[in-house]
């Protein structure tokens, strides 16, 4: 920025993995138009980039004890279980001087990962038993000193089948409660 005239040299930068684009520079502006729609990078080996290429898309979780009502159990395959461990943001080193709230949005933001991480290993070990969803699923977080933040999770590894929707209305709900045969 140009201290005298309060006006900047713009551009964009975009990083993608160890790739970084650059787009033109717009002189001596607050304002700078492209009169682009969109810029386009190409960059090879995406897939070498995506830590998540391994997907357990399309497993579905369920943390109630028993089957929902709409789906019939095929197979139950057994216990599921995982572990993730990472260093407690808390007691990192950093340059700066980490405040309290920053401190708690940093730990919010890696028990939001280590949580879809822990999902995503659950969901991996359902497929490899040729399984479609986890019932019974549970999370449980702790903090365990030197080894930092653990998330534990555990669930029941199933192949359900969805009912169909006239099937469905001959279950009685899951909530209703049983009828006295004294009435």
């Amino acid at each position: 920025m140009d201290r005298a005239s309060d006006l900047t040299d713009a551009f964009v930068e975009v990083k993608f993995g160890n790739t970084t684009f650059k787009t033109d520079v717009f002189p001596k502006s607050l304002n700078p138009q492209w009169n682009s729609e969109w810029f386009k990078f190409e960059v090879d080996l995406f897939n070498d980039l995506n830590r998540f290429r391994q997907s357990s898309c399309g497993v579905k979780f369920f943390c109630t004890a028993s089957i929902p009502k709409c789906y019939k159990a095929v197979t139950i395959h057994g216990f599921v279980e995982e572990l993730v461990v990472n260093e407690d943001p808390e007691y990192q080193w950093i340059d700066r001087i980490r405040t309290p709230r920053a401190s708690n949005e940093a730990r919010q933001r890696l028990i939001s990962l280590m949580s879809g991480e822990l999902q995503r290993k659950i969901g991996l070990k359902v497929l490899e038993m040729d399984g479609n969803a986890v019932v019974g699923y549970m999370q449980c977080f702790d903090l365990e000193g030197e080894s930092g933040l653990v998330v534990r999770a555990i669930g029941t590894a199933c192949t359900l089948d969805k009912l169909s929707s006239a099937s469905a209305l001959l279950l009685p709900p899951c909530n209703s409660p049983s009828k006295d045969l004294k009435e």
